[in-house]
């Protein structure tokens, strides 16, 4: 969590889920098909409009509400003394004592605890008659609970079980909310990293490069040929090879993944392919020593089966 947004990351085995097609701006309680489809290869994170800097008010029905409008860097949370005057996450954070005002930013920016105070008292505490730490409080639960519903929306779609996972939690916010936040999802662990900023950064922004190169071939299941499919990832394993020795890569660091998309009808699933040549002769054996997922989808749908 950082001043904007709330990013979360699924990680199995080391491995982050990655995705091929990504959804942005859903605007249905983070449910999946409402928001826009984007058909490119990332990392499978869900995000929100909830970060240090999201802005905090009352919505239509008098409950308070944070984000998405954010007050950016300039001119920032009231905390910060260049003339903002809206409530913001830090600001509330900074009123309940998350944060030290003579030590942020390891010391080189002060932070104004009484503009923080005012803030929340105007925008919040005022209109709901309450006292300025409890309306500071209602801020930083609510933001807890919206990126919770998010993650736990993000997990179920796909069969996570946050209840034998740990928590690795980072950003300029992300520490001060991580172990609410993992209670609420029943997540028995939270690693928060400490040291200088360059240790804590989340180890998926130091990961090898990766190339994608991705290409689409039709063929029946039953015409499917070895020769040909290998004529198909060659080329692609050598623009791979050559994008990453040009990024200065040695050739013995550099490993391929082969990936096949069974597409059946209007749904889709995929694997990794260990080489094509180990694949090919599987998917051409008999139907009944077939695997049983392919062997429902010939004689399910011959005509629509393509690779």
């Amino acid at each position: 969590m950082g001043g904007t947004t709330a990013k979360g990351a699924l990680v199995r085995n080391g491995r982050a889920l990655k995705s091929t097609v990504a959804e942005v701006a859903r605007a249905y309680n983070y449910q999946a098909g409402s928001g826009y489809p984007v058909r490119v290869p990332t990392i499978d994170l869900i995000e929100i409009g909830s970060g240090g800097g999201s802005i905090a008010e009352l919505d239509e029905r008098g409950l308070i509400r944070v984000g998405p409008r954010s007050a950016g860097a300039a001119p920032g949370p009231a905390c910060y003394g260049q003339g903002g005057t809206a409530p913001t996450l830090t600001d509330a954070n900074l009123v309940l004592g998350y944060l030290d005002p003579a030590f942020f930013l390891g010391g080189r920016m002060k932070l104004d605890a009484a503009a923080a105070e005012r803030a929340v008292f105007a925008g919040i505490a005022q209109p709901l008659g309450l006292e300025p730490l409890r309306a500071a409080w209602g801020i930083h639960e609510m933001v807890n609970e919206d990126v919770a519903r998010a993650f736990r929306v993000h997990a179920s779609e796909r069969g996570f079980d946050y209840r034998q996972a740990c928590m690795t939690a980072f950003g300029g916010s992300g520490p001060m909310h991580a172990v609410r936040i993992a209670r609420k999802l029943g997540v028995p662990q939270v690693i928060l990293a400490g040291g200088r900023r360059r240790d804590v950064r989340p180890r998926p922004a130091r990961q090898s490069a990766v190339v994608r190169p991705i290409r689409s071939y039709r063929v029946e299941l039953v015409q499917l040929d070895d020769a040909a499919l290998q004529k198909v990832f060659d080329p692609m394993i050598d623009r791979v090879s050559t994008s990453c020795a040009d990024a200065g890569l040695p050739s013995d660091r550099i490993q391929v993944s082969r990936k096949l998309g069974h597409v059946m009808s209007d749904k889709a699933m995929k694997w990794k392919s260990p080489s094509p040549k180990e694949m090919a002769p599987r998917l051409s054996q008999p139907r009944s020593s077939a695997p049983t997922g392919i062997s429902m989808a010939r004689s399910r749908s011959p005509n629509r089966l393509r690779w």
